[in-house]
C-alpha cells in the first residue's frame, strides 16, 4: 500500500515469456547488490564461520549475526539508520547442509 492509502500497480509484465519486471526504488536497488554480494560472497567460502547463523547486511557490511531472523533485521536496521526492507538477512547453510 502507498502512503496516500492506495494500492500500487501491479509489476509489468512480459506474457509472451511469463517475465515480471519490477521497478525499484534506490533503497531497492541497494538491497538488491546487496543480496547479490551476499551470494558472490558465499561462493567463495566467506560466511563460513558463520555457518547455521543468519547475517544482516547492510551496504556490503555484515553488520549483525544471530539466531532470529526478524530480530536481526529490526536490530540492524535500528543501529544502521535504515528501514528493515533495506537490510539484507541471509541464512548460511552448514558445508553438511550443502
Amino acid at each position: 500500500m502507498t502512503t496516500n492509502g492506495t494500492h500500487p500497480p501491479p509489476p509489468a509484465t512480459d506474457a509472451a515469456h511469463g517475465d515480471v519486471f519490477l521497478e525499484l526504488n534506490d533503497e531497492g536497488k541497494a538491497a538488491l547488490a546487496d543480496f547479490a554480494w551476499v551470494g558472490e560472497q558465499y561462493h567463495r567460502g566467506a560466511w563460513a564461520a558463520h555457518a547455521g547463523e543468519y547475517i544482516a547486511v547492510v551496504r556490503r557490511q555484515v553488520v549483525g549475526v544471530g539466531g532470529d531472523p526478524a530480530g536481526l533485521r529490526e536490530r540492524a536496521a535500528r543501529e544502521c539508520g535504515v528501514p528493515p526492507g533495506r537490510v539484507v538477512v541471509s541464512y548460511i547453510d552448514s558445508p553438511n547442509d550443502l
